[in-house]
């Protein structure tokens, strides 16, 4: 759903923090890769997948010369 379209990515990264619950273990990773692509894609959702991210558990950095807000790397397992 995060690649679909931005209507799709927005309701997913609602109910975000609903789903990952049934996420199995290992796959962390693949779930920031997949939130970060589509705000990559979709500027304009990068607050609420960064806010849904941080909301189950993701730790965030400043990074940048405008020490923009991302997810840390070392999340991933």
């Amino acid at each position: 759903m995060l690649g679909t379209n931005q209507t799709a990515a927005d309701t997913a990264l609602s109910y975000l923090p609903r789903l990952v619950r049934s996420i199995p273990g290992g796959r962390k990773k693949a779930l920031r890769q997949a939130v970060e692509g589509s705000f990559t894609s979709w500027p304009g959702l990068r607050g609420k997948a960064i806010t849904a991210l941080k909301t189950i558990g993701y730790d965030t950095e400043r990074v940048g010369l405008l020490r923009r807000e991302r997810i840390s790397r070392g999340n991933d397992d």
